[in-house]
């Protein structure tokens, strides 16, 4: 009996707060507008409050028991500039708890959830600065949370994962981010206030190559200062330093490589007129000291974010290598419609080139250079020279041509012709030549080529490699043919005299030593005896000469039956 009066009991007592429970539903269902209305201007009170910026909500879509959608924000700063726009975003807030947890904002956390597909853009471009995101953001009180944002700014994909704290006073962050852009990944660490602010890293490249880096900057109104950042690849290091003014629109940072250091400044106008000044100081690049300075000029076109065009005049002044100065180079380039131009390239008077290039892949280039040298050893006056210690030349004479380079950037295919006159290659002279050229990046291939000297003409075929072009030896795998013999050519002097049919090679080991061997040419093979050894009738001969002083010349001879050790001692009358 007692059991039965409990039952009915606990049932008068459940209806009523159910039936409470469904009107109250019903109620604020019915009221969410008023409710919506109350919250939207809550939230933006307590932003502005707290950040100073203007907050507008187009919309706030939820329930009694769904998220609330905020549609249409827009941030306004207090200069009354709108400075980004969020076509949505979810806040982990529902009526429910505005009705019966009483949550105040400052109090309670205030919780974003992005989902895949979200967008983020900056006013005043069409294009979203931030699109896919997805992650989580929790304000509480003056302390905000990120736990795995990822999306994509651009073409870059990011994650950040962080806090940063004291929001209202001197924030302190403390967060890592990730960046990737095809094969080029980012991972880094931030830690500090505005006023010290530490970061490190790595950047890891295509290939497996990765840099180390670390430093420190300070950020003081809209000016950051990098105090000092290092980078380190493989146990080189070079380091940055310097400021980026947002306010002026001026960069002026330094670099220090292992040797020397390269100054930019860099100034942008509202207008889009810019121009940047590089001044590199006795870096070294491939074993090559580099002095001399590029100054850029231009304009500057974005619509709505996007880079419609650009433009630039560029000058390279006053440049010296290795302590050697060369001509100085002037060349246009300019940006539109996915394509870059370079055109007006002059080097001195003895280059000149223009071309395109596609800015996607793969990104395919054509490029045409004319050259036009009355001295090539003025062109190359920064190549080593003293190839063999006779302090001769690598190069000179003059030379007409054009060389067309065309494909894709990262494999290229040259073709081109060059005549050249009246010089010399090494220790190697001729009246005239004439080169065919193919190949693909440093190495090139020549081919059907003929050297013409005063004495006969020569035929050269094989390859160079543009990489050892400094160092002298680039020329060691070219092949010189004349009739049925070929020798590598490796600073010999060739000479054919016609009438004897003699072949005659030559080489100075230095400026005093001389080595040289001449033979005779025919069609005919070689007859050998027995024993082994050529027959009658080879006149070959052997001869070393070593200059004493001038005029005086201790020689040593050999020839088939003959062996000569004497002093040459050589009068002009």
């Amino acid at each position: 009996m007692r059991r039965s009066f409990n039952k009915r009991l606990a049932l008068k007592i459940s209806i009523p707060i159910l039936i409470a429970f469904l009107a109250i539903t019903v109620w604020a269902d019915v009221r969410a507008d008023f409710i919506i209305g109350k919250l939207n201007q809550c939230l933006t009170a307590y932003i502005n409050q707290r950040t100073g910026f203007d907050v507008s909500i187009d919309e706030i879509e939820g329930g009694v028991y769904r998220d609330l959608q905020l549609m249409g924000v827009k941030l306004v700063g207090s200069d009354k500039k709108s400075i980004a726009t969020a076509k949505g975003l979810t806040l982990r807030c529902r009526l429910w708890d505005v009705l019966f947890k009483k949550s105040r904002f400052g109090t309670e956390p205030v919780e974003f959830d992005f989902q895949d597909g979200q967008v983020f853009y900056i006013e005043w471009s069409d294009r979203p600065l931030f699109k896919k995101l997805k992650g989580f953001l929790k304000l509480t009180g003056d302390s905000l949370k990120c736990e795995g944002l990822k999306g994509e700014a651009g073409e870059v994909d990011f994650e950040l994962t962080g806090n940063l704290n004291e929001l209202y006073k001197e924030p302190f962050i403390d967060a890592d981010l990730g960046l990737s852009w095809r094969d080029i990944k980012v991972s880094s660490h931030f830690e500090g206030s505005k006023d010290d602010l530490s970061l490190n890293g790595k950047l890891s490249l295509s290939q497996g190559e990765a840099i180390d880096f670390s430093g420190k900057c300070t950020v003081v109104g809209k000016v950051l200062n990098i105090e000092e950042l290092d980078f380190n690849r493989d146990g080189v290091s070079w380091k940055i330093e310097g400021g980026i003014d947002l306010e002026r629109r001026v960069c002026d940072v330094r670099i220090h490589p292992t040797k020397g250091v390269v100054g930019i400044r860099a100034e942008f106008s509202p207008l889009g007129n810019y121009t940047i000044t590089t001044k590199v100081r006795h870096c070294e690049v491939g074993g090559v000291d580099i002095l001399g300075d590029l100054e850029v000029e231009g304009d500057i076109h974005i619509e709505k974010g996007s880079l419609k065009e650009f433009s630039a005049t560029c000058s390279v002044v006053n440049p010296i290598v290795d302590y050697k100065p060369i001509k100085e180079t002037t060349f246009d380039i300019s940006a539109s419609g996915g394509t870059l131009y370079l055109d007006k390239l002059q080097f001195g008077d003895d280059i000149s080139a223009a071309g395109s290039a596609s800015l996607s892949e793969p990104y395919d280039i054509i490029l045409q250079v004319d050259l036009h040298s009355r001295d090539l050893n003025s062109l190359f006056s920064f190549v080593k020279k003293d190839l063999n210690n006779s302090g001769g030349d690598l190069i000179s004479g003059s030379m007409e041509g054009k060389l067309i380079l065309k494909g894709p950037a990262v494999s290229p295919q040259l073709t081109g012709a060059l005549v050249l006159r009246e010089g010399n290659i090494g220790e190697m002279d001729f009246d005239s030549m004439n080169v065919e050229l193919k190949g693909k990046g440093p190495l090139i291939e020549i081919a059907d080529s003929r050297i013409n000297r005063q004495n006969g003409c020569l035929f050269m075929d094989g390859e160079f490699d543009l990489r050892k072009l400094r160092q002298g030896d680039a020329f060691d795998d070219i092949k010189i043919t004349a009739d049925q013999n070929a020798i590598i050519w490796k600073g010999w002097d060739i000479s054919k005299d016609r009438s004897e049919k003699k072949l005659s090679l030559k080489k100075d080991i230095d400026k005093e030593f001389e080595v040289s061997f001449k033979t005779s040419m025919s069609d005919k093979e070689a007859i050998y005896d027995s024993e082994g050894e050529p027959e009658d009738g080879d006149d070959s001969r052997f001869e070393l000469m070593y200059e004493i002083k001038k005029g005086d010349k201790f020689k040593v001879q050999l020839e088939e039956d003959d062996e000569f050790v004497g002093l040459e001692h050589k009068m002009q009358f």
